[in-house]
């Protein structure tokens, strides 16, 4: 993987510093260049990243939502289940608002419906590469925009099961169209043992 130079052993040497400057816990690490200027985004993906250790994937139990409480609003959790798809277990306030009901327990299937074919891939390569995923979306029709970054997060034996995201949305309750679709966007992965990027050889759109 590519990451920064290891500095020489100092009066900080159990301290580290990312590409850009954020204090992660970790020597050997280069930050991923996540295209988002979202605060939101970035605490969530702050907090995951000082958790991450070379090779690993941090657990479950480790995310702190105290950790990032202004991202909460807008962040979730599936668990993988043996039927093949993903369920959510948890999901702030903004995103229940988004799907217009309490989305809490329910299947992705039920959740996004028609683009379940497009979205399942995605989280697939999530927990199954394990992969860092950021995708960005706007309406063909309307001035709406999404962005979403997800994060595999790892049981107390090491299987990753779960997706830790978050989805901002910009001007959410502009009244959609009867069929509206979105513009082709961002969608990047980055190796979440690594943290190199990779193509994954799926779409956007």
């Amino acid at each position: 993987m590519t990451t920064s130079q290891t500095p020489p052993p100092g009066p900080d040497e159990n301290e580290a510093e990312t590409a850009d400057g954020a204090d992660c816990g970790h020597r050997d690490f280069t930050r991923p260049d996540i295209p988002s200027e979202s605060e939101l985004v970035s605490s969530l993906f702050d907090h995951w990243l000082s958790l991450w250790s070379p090779g690993a994937v941090p657990l479950r139990s480790q995310i702190d939502p105290t950790a990032f409480p202004k991202a909460l609003p807008y962040s979730w959790i599936y668990r993988f289940e043996e039927d093949g798809d993903f369920y959510c277990v948890l999901a702030g306030e903004m995103i229940n608002a988004a799907w217009g009901r309490s989305i809490k327990g329910l299947s992705s299937r039920e959740i996004i419906g028609a683009d379940y074919q497009e979205a399942h891939p995605r989280w697939l390569t999530v927990i199954n590469h394990p992969a860092i995923l950021y995708l960005s979306q706007a309406d063909l029709h309307l001035p709406k925009r999404s962005e979403r970054l997800a994060l595999p997060v790892a049981e107390r034996d090491g299987s990753i099961r779960s997706v830790l995201g978050i989805s901002c949305y910009t001007n959410l309750f502009v009244e959609r169209e009867a069929s509206p679709r979105a513009r082709p966007g961002t969608l990047s992965y980055w190796d979440a043992r690594t943290l190199a990027p990779f193509e994954s050889g799926l779409r956007a759109d």
